[in-house]
């Protein structure tokens, strides 16, 4: 059976890593939508753009690595961004965003009890 994409289903993954005399951490919600257009929507914004690039980064590698092409069908907005005033950095927001695409792919292509 082929992978299912994601389709009016919502996603937060939240990203914790300890570095030894401090932490990396960052947040990120995902929508995504069948009947909203084609592309990434950032509907919450980062308050910087290196932020901003790196969650959509994450979306885009993780679109790649599940299905092995960018969803030309497809709208994903960004609704959440939950940032550290000290922990946050672009690398956390990577991993945060890819998590939230890893997510959103597990729970569509799980077998239902």
């Amino acid at each position: 059976m082929s992978d299912r994409i994601p389709n009016e289903i919502e996603a937060f993954a939240q990203y914790r890593r300890h570095l030894g005399p401090r932490m990396e951490a960052a947040g990120v919600g995902l929508q995504f939508h069948g009947n909203q257009g084609v592309g990434i929507a950032f509907k919450a914004s980062p308050k910087e753009a290196v932020v901003r690039a790196a969650i959509q980064k994450g979306i885009e590698d993780g679109i790649l690595a599940r299905y092995g092409a960018p969803l030309s069908d497809r709208a994903i907005w960004v609704t959440r961004v939950e940032e550290d005033p000290v922990d946050s950095s672009p690398m956390a927001f990577y991993f945060a965003a890819r998590g939230a695409v890893d997510l959103a792919h597990s729970i569509v292509n799980s077998p239902r009890p």
